[in-house]
């Protein structure tokens, strides 16, 4: 029971300052014009901060194999969604209202490919209070996602396979976890000046709460887009994948990889995850069918109120039993 109370209180908070940033959209507190300032701010900022801060001196990152086997797993988790998306939709074949090319692909990538930052890092931070380990775990598993999405993710969207090179966002997060590793590893981050590690504390502590509020806003955005009229059957055929069979998949995965228990968690956590609200950017730059991505992220971000805590509940009770 307070394992369930705990696991609610954590998603009730975080989907809280989600709404705030909806509210604060609706209100025009937060424009538009905003965006694209608060996310390079974040992502150049305040990200990096959290990272050096999280990883730099956490001192099991290089003991067991989430260092290296971290990545990997974050690499595959988006290739079997991405699988089971693409054998439901063959499974379904004609049923859903997908009359294009562009509509199965978008489909695909927005029913396999789940929140693995703006939602869940928070969410580990609100469970794991202090836990370095599992929050470094869970950085060092989205650098394997990123790449798979700026691959193989991107490739079917634009409907021709060849890899995408990853955007400097990326390859600056890539960097900063290695800053960090190097930081940790050399025991450099122990005899830094007082002054520059709240600085960074301080910076950090800002990533989350920001990129809460500019997802509440982007999905107030594309809520306006979404038109549900007869594509209910998508979004039961896109809500199966995201939201009961890559669940679990991913717990069962969780439970049988041997893998640290900090690993184990970052499964479980994800395997909780709607759609990426990211799969509409990038259906919008590379030729997919926004309307279908925006169906998919609405509805699967509006389920996952209900489906989170009980995912998270059954996922943590299997891996630690």
């Amino acid at each position: 029971m307070d394992q369930w109370q705990t696991i609610l209180s954590s998603v009730a908070s975080v989907f809280l300052v989600v709404m705030a940033g909806a509210f604060a959209r609706g209100m025009d507190w937060l424009t538009e014009e905003a965006d694209q300032t608060l996310v390079r701010l974040t992502i150049w900022m305040l990200y990096p901060c959290l990272i050096l801060e999280t990883m730099s001196g956490n001192t099991t990152l290089f003991t067991g194999n989430s260092l290296f086997v971290a990545p990997v797993i974050g690499y595959l988790l988006p290739m079997l969604g991405i699988l089971v998306a693409f054998t439901v939709l063959r499974l379904a074949g004609r049923s859903l209202p997908l009359e294009n090319a562009s509509q199965r692909n978008t489909f695909i990538v927005a029913a396999g490919i789940f929140n693995y930052g703006f939602i869940p890092i928070p969410l580990t931070l609100q469970l794991f209070p202090g836990d370095a380990a599992t929050l470094s775990s869970l950085l060092l598993h989205n650098a394997g996602v990123d790449l798979a999405i700026w691959t193989v993710g991107v490739s079917i969207l634009a409907g021709k396979f060849g890899a995408k090179m990853p955007p400097k966002e990326s390859f600056m997060m890539l960097a900063m976890i290695a800053v960090a590793g190097t930081l940790n590893y050399t025991g450099a981050w122990k005899h830094r000046p007082i002054w520059f590690g709240k600085s960074v504390e301080m910076l950090g502590a800002m990533a989350i709460p920001i990129s809460l509020l500019l997802s509440g806003a982007m999905i107030a955005d594309v809520w306006k887009q979404a038109n549900f009229r007869s594509s209910g059957r998508t979004i039961a055929a896109a809500s199966l994948v995201r939201l009961l069979v890559l669940p679990i998949c991913f717990i069962g995965l969780a439970k049988i990889l041997p893998v640290s228990i900090n690993l184990k968690r970052v499964l479980v956590i994800q395997a909780a995850m709607p759609s990426a609200v990211f799969v509409i950017v990038l259906g919008r730059h590379f030729g997919g069918d926004v309307p279908t991505a925006v169906r998919i992220v609405v509805a699967t971000s509006f389920l996952a109120l209900a489906t989170i805590p009980v995912w998270l509940w059954v996922g943590f009770r299997v891996i630690n039993n």
